[in-house]
């Protein structure tokens, strides 16, 4: 995968700020990337400034996923009566089945609705002969077990940040520096 020109992970770019996407399949577009370009090469472009433009773009979504269907298990009394049942005796007296009640519904106990956010901010500048992007994305991501997420850093985190910035110069025709900062934390 490379995106504005160099290799990176597919995992930091943000969506919203692609402006096209290439697929090089033949071998002589991707000779240049040798032995990593054998499977075909994916070239992405990210947005860029217009000249004398400056522009902010605000991304977000929010979602919640939940358990559709739980499992349909025999509560405690149910379970005492079921086994009085199959033992063809009399394994728990009435007393304890009425004692029971209906127990614990693990199910509950374990699933939880899970939320999940979104959210980018781009800012693009066009100067003279000089393009400015720089953003900020966001994901947050619980599961729907408890305690678990997409993804989670070392402290059980389940939140995703990342920071991008590219700066491109045009100091003369068909001379171009780029200079492209990236880091994610999660």
């Amino acid at each position: 995968l490379i995106i504005d020109s160099f290799p990176r992970n597919r995992n930091m770019i943000n969506t919203s700020v692609i402006e096209s996407v290439e697929v090089l399949k033949d071998a002589s577009a991707t000779a240049i990337y040798g032995s990593r370009g054998s499977n075909g090469v994916i070239i992405v472009t990210t947005r860029h400034a217009k000249e004398g433009v400056t522009k902010v773009d605000y991304n977000g979504s929010a979602s919640v996923a939940f358990v559709d269907n739980k499992l349909d298990l025999l509560n405690a009394s149910e379970y005492m009566t079921y086994q009085n049942t199959l033992q063809k005796k009399s394994v728990f007296s009435e007393e304890e089945i009425a004692s029971a009640g209906a127990g614990t519904d693990w199910q509950d106990l374990i699933f939880n609705p899970a939320w999940t956010h979104d959210h980018s901010v781009t800012v693009t500048a066009g100067l003279n002969k000089t393009n400015v992007a720089a953003g900020l994305s966001y994901l947050g991501q619980e599961g729907i077990i408890k305690n678990s997420s997409y993804d989670p850093d070392i402290d059980g985190n389940p939140d995703s940040l990342t920071i991008y910035g590219r700066w491109f110069i045009h100091l003369i025709e068909r001379l171009l520096f780029l200079f492209s900062v990236r880091s994610e934390e999660s």
